[in-house]
């Protein structure tokens, strides 16, 4: 590849890098709501049915207020795999784009006396990248070192998506002892 295809290349990777990012996002918003919108409609239904004693509660209406929670579980599961494909994607694009960096110069360390902020060393900024990060052998090395468990983004979605299997399961639990 020479230069301009170079250029060309880390200008579409860029545009997918920032696609992917909004992505992970669309992808929590979507199981989060679709998740809510299950659990409320248990609590409603549930909630109608405690307060209206008069109504008779046959045992196919009990298996489908048991079966809501846990099926938004079974959801979240799905959003999790989701989530987890969507963020080895990002984490594969960053990798690239840090590779075309390093063929452009952009890594090398700017000479003391030209650098505009004294500490950064680099012109480019260093977002998503540690010095270690320049030791692994491989783009695939990068991608599962990033996936590790940590404060990132997918690992804090995965937490809260792990809080609404546990609320949910409890929920089924509770419903299923209930009625």
């Amino acid at each position: 590849m020479d230069e301009e295809q170079l250029r060309e290349l880390y200008k579409q990777l860029a545009s997918d890098r920032r696609a992917a990012d909004v992505r992970e996002w669309e992808t929590v918003k979507f199981y989060t709501t679709v998740y809510s919108a299950l659990i409320s409609i248990t609590v409603g239904i549930t909630v109608a049915i405690v307060q209206n004693h008069e109504f008779e509660f046959t045992t196919p209406l009990r298996a489908i207020v048991v079966t809501l929670p846990l099926v938004a579980c079974s959801i979240v599961v799905l959003g999790l795999l989701n989530l987890w494909r969507e963020d080895k994607y990002l984490f594969s694009l960053i990798a690239m784009m840090r590779k075309i960096e390093g063929y452009f110069g952009l890594l090398d360390e700017v000479p003391e006396e030209k650098r505009v902020f004294k500490k950064d060393k680099l012109l480019h900024p260093p977002m998503f990248w540690r010095e270690e990060y320049g030791n692994l052998a491989s783009q695939n090395q990068y991608v599962k070192e990033r996936t590790k468990l940590g404060l990132q983004f997918f690992w804090i979605s995965t937490c809260l998506f792990l809080i609404f299997i546990f609320v949910g399961l409890i929920l089924a639990i509770m419903l299923a002892f209930y009625f």
